[in-house]
């Protein structure tokens, strides 16, 4: 079994916000990934708008080691998907569900079907002028 998740982390050190991925290898021997890839939405949430924003992570190749873990940072710059800022406020992420992942343990194809990736807690961020 693998298991995901997903957490903004705004930083000081470059612009706009960080949203950062793991998926960690619960096996006891290495594991390959076939080059899947997590869409996610950036909607906002107060004051209420929709979705803002729509994209794709990296895809997932390599080989995770056993008990491993793979990470994803993705750079959000702040901007709509016309290219616009998007206005001061509160925003979550979502990952579009559901998300299979494939992949190959000793030789033998698999793939894993992902239904719960967003946390009712823990996805919402602030755009703010200092993340500017």
């Amino acid at each position: 079994m693998l298991d995901v998740g997903g957490n903004p982390s705004p930083t000081g050190q470059q612009k706009g916000i960080g949203i950062g991925v793991t998926i960690s290898n619960t096996q006891n021997v290495p594991v390959s990934l076939s080059g899947d890839v997590l869409v996610l939405r950036i909607t906002q949430v107060e004051p209420a708008g929709g979705v803002v924003w729509r994209g794709a992570l990296p895809p997932l190749k390599g080989t995770m080691a056993a008990r491993g873990a793979a990470e994803l940072d993705y750079w959000w710059d702040e901007r709509d998907s016309s290219g616009t800022l998007v206005p001061l406020g509160t925003y979550e992420v979502v990952f579009e569900e559901p998300w299979t992942l494939h992949y190959v343990i000793n030789g033998k194809p698999d793939q894993f079907v992902f239904t719960y990736l967003n946390s009712d807690s823990g996805n919402d961020f602030s755009v703010t002028e200092a993340s500017r």
